[in-house]
């Protein structure tokens, strides 16, 4: 089952964008980004590593819960700690199934992991196959929704409908990259660790909630104008 424009090699490229971050940026450059990334997630490289990666874990999340418990919750506040236990209680109480389809994904696809010319309106090439492999799909649409947020995840969406069947998960996933980072900075004394995700995308929705098409388009992220993204919340096809 492919998942993830093929890219038979990486061609040379000078641009760098946040894509999503930014609201100044031409309206028509989401919409061909979005669109680049879905083919990129349809059909993956030949030459990913056939390895495991993301949530395939069987113990995840409960011992991840259980690390952060130890480790994470004594330095949290307790609205922090509240907001964690919310976040987990639909795996750990079974409302939200985990299990997958294992597919090919890249399993890191950050902004600094995508080259975009804005003046072709092109993805020039997909950096960093280190964590590629097989895996859950719902682990490229999280990092997809943590950097540039679910509203450019639903333009991808529009491209490659078959994200909603991961959706939910996708969105565990995201909120739990935080405190992957976090737990990453207790346990090897890495303070960078701790500000990694400052300036990040906030727009995901809450898990179990339907993209149900609206004129009015979903809530604007934090920092975006609403006058800017009512010009970039609907592509045309």
């Amino acid at each position: 089952m492919p998942h993830g424009p093929h890219i038979a090699e990486l061609v040379s490229a000078q641009v760098e964008r946040r894509l999503a971050a930014d609201p100044e940026a031409d309206p028509q450059h989401h919409c061909s980004a979005s669109a680049a990334t879905a083919a990129f997630i349809r059909a993956p490289p030949a030459k990913y590593s056939m390895r495991w990666s993301g949530s395939s874990d069987p113990r995840f999340p409960t011992e991840f819960y259980d690390d952060l418990e130890r480790e994470i919750f004594p330095l949290l506040w307790n609205d922090q700690r509240a907001w964690v236990a919310h976040h987990f209680a639909p795996v750990r109480d079974g409302r939200l199934d985990l299990a997958y389809q294992p597919v090919l994904i890249h399993g890191d696809l950050a902004q600094y992991h995508i080259l975009y010319d804005p003046a072709t309106l092109t993805l020039a090439g997909i950096l960093d196959f280190g964590t590629a492999g097989m895996g859950d799909p719902a682990v490229d649409f999280a990092i997809i929704i943590s950097m540039y947020g679910e509203r450019f995840l639903r333009r991808v969406a529009r491209t490659y409908p078959a994200i909603s069947v991961a959706l939910d998960r996708a969105r565990f996933l995201a909120g739990t990259h935080e405190l992957q980072w976090a737990l990453g900075g207790v346990r090897t004394l890495d303070r960078s660790r701790f500000v990694a995700h400052i300036g990040r995308a906030r727009d995901a929705s809450p898990i179990g909630t339907s993209w149900v098409t609206s004129t009015s388009g979903p809530r604007a992220p934090w920092g975006a104008k609403s006058e800017q993204l009512s010009q970039i919340s609907w592509c045309r096809s």
